[in-house]
């Protein structure tokens, strides 16, 4: 497992990208529910938890 010490700033930009890549796969771009997603959706979470 690596370790990655992001500031609050890098946090944010990844999850905006994250929220936008879900919204464009969402809106019917790639198909929903796909691996990437789900694992995006994970990530998200992560993020969201230790902020």
């Amino acid at each position: 497992m690596i370790t990655i010490t992001l500031n609050e700033q890098e946090i944010e930009l990844l999850m905006t990208s994250i929220n936008h890549c879900l919204k464009t796969c969402h809106q019917g771009s790639a198909a929903e529910g796909c691996k990437d997603c789900q694992a995006l959706e994970a990530v998200l979470a992560r993020l969201s938890e230790g902020k």
